[in-house]
Order: structure tokens, then sequence, then C-alpha cells
């Protein structure tokens, strides 16, 4: 079934049934699709060791911690994403967290799924990992820097840095 939602690009039951290789109609395949979302309770840590396995990558990982919400009617969905960067346009996810709440993550949620990352695969697997504005606190910047993992985080250019024994000044001011 991976197999099949990557070689049609599409998670679309259908586009996925119509790739299995058996003799059956397609709608037989939907069904046995569906049965096994209703039946199966799908671990992440093996999906992500599974994905990994799939996509033939160097030991070392570039991860992009990422947060996406949307509205569906009435409800708000509000997705921490940690994926693995394949190329400049490509990522996979491998462990997200469903955060019950409207608005940014915290330190302690983003640790959490880091956490995640590295009790299924180490720290040493992480060459870098690549964050937004938003993923920056004093409890996230000391996990990363207890667990030695060098990172990339954009900042607004006013953010305030301390430069040497100097008073602090903002970023613009420096780059």
């Amino acid at each position: 079934m991976i197999f099949g939602v990557i070689s049609s690009r599409s998670v679309q039951q259908n586009a996925v049934a119509a790739l299995f290789v058996n003799h059956v109609q397609t709608s037989s395949n939907i069904r046995r699709i569906q049965r096994f979302f209703k039946e199966q309770r799908i671990d992440s840590r093996s999906l992500a060791q599974i994905l990994l396995e799939m996509v033939v990558l160097s030991y070392r990982l570039d991860l992009v911690i990422d947060q996406t919400n949307w509205k569906f009617g009435n409800f708000s969905i509000n997705y921490l994403v940690l994926s693995v960067l394949i190329d400049d346009k490509h990522r996979i996810p491998l462990f997200c967290t469903v955060l019950p709440k409207k608005g940014t993550s915290n330190g302690s949620e983003q640790v959490v799924l880091l956490q995640k990352f590295i009790d299924v695969f180490d720290a040493d697997w992480i060459q870098s990992l690549i964050g937004e504005r938003k993923f920056i606190s004093q409890q996230w910047l000391s996990f990363l820097y207890a667990q030695r993992i060098p990172f990339y985080l954009r900042m607004k250019k006013n953010r305030l840095l301390e430069w040497g024994r100097k008073k602090q000044t903002s970023i613009k001011n420096k780059y």
C-alpha cells in the first residue's frame, strides 16, 4: 500500500487501489484499503522507520520542524510536524503531533516531537535541524544545545542579540 501511495503520488484510495497488482476490481481493492485503516493502528515509530528505509538517504539527516494549521468547517486543525529533507523541494513527514489548541507550539511540545525521532533513530542521525522563527524558546534551544544538534532558525531582523561584551543589538545592525 505504501508503494501505491508513492507510485500514484496520491493518498486517494481509488488512485492507490488502481495500482494494486492483483486480478480483482478496483472497488474491491478500495474496500481492502478501507478495512485496513479501520482495523489497524499505525505505529508512528514503525512508519518512520519504514519511510526512511524506503528512501535511500545518508546516515546523517537534515530535519525540518514546521507547524501547520487550518480550519475544516468550524473545526481547527493544528499540527506540529517533523520531516526529513529530501531535496530543495521535497520533505517526508516522519512524526507529527496534533496540538489541541490554536496558535503556535511551545518549547515543551517541540522537545517532545524531536524526542520521538531521537528515541527511534538517535540524535547522531541529525546533521541539522531547520525551522522558522516561531521555534525560538529557551527550553527548545537549551534542548538542541544539550543534544548537540546543529540548527538553523530564521530570526526576525529586530531580534536582539548579545555580541561579546557589548550591549544587545538587533540582527539588522549586524547583517
